[in-house]
């Protein structure tokens, strides 16, 4: 299963990386590195560090180097909540966020399953919610990964509000 790291900090990329040994660079412009976990390739992009396993399909690196990540720290680095990096698993073409990231289940789960069809929210047996997509082309699916954790802040920022709307009528006198 290849694994994807999406850093939107680089300072915290190269905390990450410290003591991983720098291999060379191929002509793509992709580095190798070699940590105790094994063997890596990663890229800047932008303000954005893309690494990958050393098992990801080296035909659709290009293919991450298009992808649109504006988004995502805005996404990630959320109050309360900030994180710097979004760990994803490749297996056959479905792309799905790791146990790193353990979004909590939200009531109505299924209605919001039944409504999306991009990309769809699964609960493991940790408890965890991770999100699923189609990768066929890795582009959209990573794509529609960040849409779905944008709906899912979305949604929990929602609940909150309503949460605190009902339990400040509790305060009000009863007649």
């Amino acid at each position: 299963m290849a694994r994807i790291e999406i850093y939107t900090n680089l300072l915290e990329f190269r905390n990450s990386i410290s003591r991983y040994i720098l291999g060379d660079i191929n002509e793509d412009g992709w580095y190798n590195i070699t940590g105790i976990e094994g063997q890596y390739l990663y890229k800047q992009i932008g303000n954005y560090v893309i690494l990958v396993s050393k098992d990801f399909p080296s035909n659709k690196l290009k293919e991450l180097e298009e992808v649109k990540l504006e988004r995502l720290a805005e996404v990630l680095e959320k109050p309360g909540n900030v994180k710097y990096v979004l760990t994803l698993e490749l297996k056959d073409d479905t792309l799905s966020t790791t146990e790193e990231l353990c979004l909590t289940p939200f009531p109505g789960l299924d209605l919001v399953n039944d409504i999306i069809k991009d990309f769809q929210f699964e609960e493991n047996e940790n408890g965890c919610l991770s999100l699923k997509s189609d990768a066929k082309s890795l582009k959209s699916g990573i794509e529609n990964v960040i849409r779905g954790l944008s709906l899912y802040f979305k949604i929990i920022s929602e609940q909150e509000d309503i949460a605190l709307k009902v339990a400040s009528t509790f305060n009000e006198p009863q007649h």
